[in-house]
């Protein structure tokens, strides 16, 4: 897993996530992922809800992480047929 140093905090901001945390029963480093985390899919809903566009070397790089990492025990034929029954009406996709 990676690991970043974080420079230049407030020190009123830290005794802020300090509080939360004991607030929470979790350690400061929990904290502070439970906090990132919030952070990035508010900011990803945000970006989501204007229209922003993902750069196609980012969504390559998303899927290439997580190919693989599930099971279906359905048939290609069937998930395709899942995916184009649920996709959003006006919106072309190809598979």
């Amino acid at each position: 897993m990676a690991s970043i140093t974080v420079r230049g905090l407030d020190e009123h901001v830290l005794e802020r996530i300090r509080t939360l945390a004991q607030v929470e029963r979790r350690s400061l480093n929990s904290e502070l992922l439970v906090l990132i985390e919030r952070a990035v899919n508010a900011q990803t809903d945000t970006a989501n809800r204007r229209g922003a566009v993902v750069p196609k070397e980012t969504q390559l790089r998303i899927w290439r992480r997580i190919a693989g990492w599930w099971d279906d025990e359905q048939a290609t034929e069937e998930i395709i047929a899942d995916i184009y029954g649920k996709r959003t009406l006006g919106r072309d996709i190809a598979l």
